[in-house]
């Protein structure tokens, strides 16, 4: 395969990661935590693991960023796996943001 075509498929994954499956996590997350589930977290808990997946997130992608490596060398692997896994927790951190945003204490008679 020729290289330009690797950095289509990688983009093409960073733009659905990005922009479809980032949200599906985020909208998943919220509305469960509307929901009151799980019942063993609360307000603080899902804060607690936002900056403990978004921040750690973040600092995949930049140092993803910070690799710049070509396309037809070994560490544009490495750069790729920074940047998809990284983008992954940005979306599953925003998702417990959003559940301390929207989370209800369910009420017990």
């Amino acid at each position: 395969m020729k290289p330009h075509l690797y950095v289509q498929i990688i983009g093409g994954l960073l733009l659905f990661i990005f922009f479809i499956l980032n949200p599906l996590i985020f909208v998943a997350i919220g509305y469960y935590a509307w929901k009151g589930k799980p019942r063993t977290f609360d307000r603080r808990r899902y804060g607690r693991l936002a900056l403990e997946t978004f921040l750690p997130g973040c600092g995949l992608v930049l140092c993803g960023k910070w690799i710049n490596a070509d396309v037809r060398t070994l560490p544009y692997v490495a750069q790729v796996i920074c940047i998809l896994s990284g983008l992954l927790l940005v979306g599953v951190g925003c998702g417990p943001a959003a559940g301390f945003v929207t989370y209800r204490q369910q009420k017990t008679f």
